[in-house]
């Protein structure tokens, strides 16, 4: 079977109802293209990393298949009915396959089955084909949709601290390696203010100004970094930033226990307040896909 690299979505700008669509939450794990061949299992990742050695769980996925099948989905691992993506990862980086940490594939396409290719098929012809040929295991699964309440479906994918919502059109066809707009992701972004302690220098066109604002919360033994960001700024809200960081400039971090930030960087007094948006905060304690908001008044 021919490898086919994954289809791509688009991020839309906000949630939306339509019957043309199915709704889907955006799990938070690894996606994993499965080539299953009668007894045999392949794993292969976005960038075509073998996966397979990695997942030993998955070992009976084609005795779940009625025949050869190319299967798209993501691999998660739950805790507590939520996809923990640092445990995902723990397990793709491992030396040795482990299965203290159990990952679950969670299918949502099927792209061959039985020496016929199905990405020209519309994705209702799709899901229609992969209800008649996989039976479903705690291990491998078909991901739940909804059609029609994609704002009320947000609402509560957005409640319960979830990734995103996934908006996929029924007549889409499935394009490897593309982005299109027939599979549209929906992300709710978290808001807070953070306090600035220090920033990297501007590299190429802003090397006039900062790269990214070093950003931290203060906690009974200091203040805690949680992270850079460097994405929002335009040239105005550069050039405003710039004098007050300069006034504020000291030679020693003010983070408990200072972060270890590969750029060049200055340290400033924690005293400037920023409106950050982000998508979570990692196990680690830091900020995923923060973007700048402004000074927090």
């Amino acid at each position: 079977m021919e490898r086919i690299s994954p289809m791509l979505a688009t991020l839309a700008p906000k949630p939306f109802d339509s019957d043309n669509h199915y709704f889907e939450v955006k799990y938070d794990g690894a996606r994993a293209i499965a080539y299953v061949d009668n007894s045999s299992l392949k794993l292969l990742g976005r960038n075509g990393t073998d996966y397979t050695p990695k997942f030993p769980e998955l070992a009976n996925l084609p005795s779940q298949v009625k025949g050869s099948a190319i299967l798209d989905g993501e691999l998660v691992v739950m805790e507590n009915g939520r996809p923990n993506f640092g445990r995902v990862q723990s397990k793709i980086h491992s030396l040795r396959p482990t299965l203290s940490i159990r990952a679950e594939y969670v299918i949502f396409d099927i792209l061959y089955y039985d020496g016929k290719l199905a990405t020209r098929l519309p994705l209702a012809e799709r899901r229609e084909l992969l209800h008649r040929v996989f039976t479903a295991t705690p291990d491998a699964y078909l991901v739940p949709y909804i059609r029609d309440q994609g704002i009320r479906f947000f609402q509560g994918v957005a409640e319960l601290g979830l990734e995103g919502v996934m908006a996929k059109s029924l007549s889409g066809l499935y394009h490897p390696g593309k982005r299109t707009s027939d599979w549209l992701k929906i992300k709710p972004l978290h808001k807070a203010n953070f306090l600035v302690g220090g920033y990297t220098y501007g590299e190429g066109s802003r090397a006039w100004a900062f790269g990214s604002l070093l950003l931290g919360e203060p906690t009974p033994v200091g203040l805690r970094y949680v992270g850079s960001v460097g994405t929002g700024f335009d040239d105005v809200e550069l050039a405003r930033l710039m004098p007050l960081l300069k006034v504020l400039a000291i030679d020693r971090s003010p983070f408990m226990p200072p972060p270890h930030e590969p750029k060049l960087l200055s340290w400033t007094r924690p005293e400037l307040a920023v409106r950050v948006a982000y998508a979570e905060i990692t196990n680690d304690g830091k900020l995923r896909f923060p973007a700048y908001k402004g000074e927090a008044k």
